[in-house]
């Protein structure tokens, strides 16, 4: 098992695969006594470990849907959703990063389980410099002024490509701005030749309406499970 420091503030855990019931609840049970500080665990919504980490003193905070998209289908099913004159989409090798890391910051402060995020500038570039970042997939919608009021984000990765994130600005949201750059990215991904991938969705987001919307089909979910931590110490 290894812990890490996310962006937020929050500690994750993360579990070996098969790991034994006995040996993950004793770890567990150290990790969170070490700490004064939330630590988390996404665990598959079947995983048999579920149990073990209850039993810690981990609760259920949140659940996502995972669902299998296919690239020609969602296209299809978005043919009406186009980016309008004022807009402009880029990759994300053709804008300011450390802006680009502002907007990714500001956004993620409306998506369930990581308000809070802040991206250190050293770690941002890490990420955009990781095998799964295509830049080409990685888009930024611009307005008329220079400005970045959206991301969409495919992650190339080995196993399987995932959508990682579609949102824009408060100001421009509920007006199909969002459904649109999903559009643009999705014919993106397929022009270079992507069939099929994987959207996770809070069961509590709009974006499951959209995996509807686009003919996804749900193959799993998971569980996002929360210990407090040990308000004594210190």
């Amino acid at each position: 098992m290894r812990v890490r420091l996310r962006p937020d503030g929050r500690r994750q855990a993360l579990l070996d695969p098969g790991g034994d019931p006995t040996s993950v609840a004793d770890l567990l049970s150290a990790v969170v006594a070490d700490t004064d500080r939330e630590v988390i665990i996404e665990l598959a919504d079947d995983d048999g470990l579920l149990s073990t980490v209850l039993t810690v003193g981990f609760v259920e905070r949140r659940h996502e849907n995972i669902y299998e998209v296919e690239c020609d289908v969602a296209v299809s099913a978005l043919v009406d959703h186009q980016i309008t004159p004022e807009w402009t989409v880029e990759a994300a090798d053709r804008v300011d990063l450390d802006r680009l890391r502002e907007l990714d910051d500001e956004l993620r402060q409306d998506v369930p389980g990581i308000s809070g995020w802040r991206w250190s500038r050293e770690a941002f570039l890490a990420e955009m410099q990781s095998p799964s970042c295509d830049p080409r997939l990685y888009r930024v919608l611009v307005d008329a002024s220079g400005d970045y009021h959206g991301i969409c984000r495919i992650w190339r990765n080995p196993q399987q490509s995932r959508i990682g994130f579609v949102g824009v600005s408060r100001q421009h949201r509920r007006g199909g701005l969002a459904t649109a750059l999903l559009a643009d990215t999705l014919r993106e991904a397929r022009r270079i030749g992507l069939s099929t991938l994987v959207l996770e969705a809070d069961t509590t987001n709009v974006s499951n309406r959209l995996a509807d919307k686009i003919g996804a089909r749900r193959i799993g979910g998971t569980v996002e499970l929360v210990h407090r931590g040990d308000a004594t110490r210190g």
